[in-house]
């Protein structure tokens, strides 16, 4: 017998509301499941201006990518911190910022977002459990 239902099977409201995800370093990122509905929505209202283009430049792509992680993905975080070590609250504004600047921290996230395994109900209680 598969074990397709326990593969693929994911909560929504985990995946809507977001998981919190530690990235090691008291680092911590609440993020949603890139496909959610609100993602979608956010991605076609900035790609509309685009929507005449032939082809949309990779750095402008690369934006929008980074646009939807800070302003829809992305819910909450813990440790980020600014130049001066104090800690950096989440906002939109903040989390494009550092997305822009720090990369592979921003693709990290962005994979985050996309890993099923942080949106199943039963990783969630096996992760409170210890």
């Amino acid at each position: 017998m598969s074990n397709f239902l326990s593969r693929y099977s994911t909560d929504s409201t985990l995946e809507t509301e977001g998981v919190w995800v530690d990235f090691g370093d008291g680092i911590e990122v609440k993020v949603t499941r890139e496909n959610t509905d609100e993602a979608q929505k956010y991605r076609q209202k900035i790609l509309h201006k685009y929507r005449t283009h032939r082809k949309i430049p990779d750095e402008v792509l690369t934006d929008l990518a980074t646009k939807v992680l800070a302003h829809v993905l992305v819910k909450d975080w813990k440790g980020i911190t600014d130049e001066k070590g104090k800690d950096l609250p989440y906002t939109p504004e903040n989390a494009y910022k550092i997305f822009s600047e720090f990369k592979d921290f921003r693709e990290d996230v962005s994979t985050a977002s996309q890993e099923r395994e942080f949106f199943k109900q039963s990783e969630i209680e096996a992760q409170a459990k210890n």
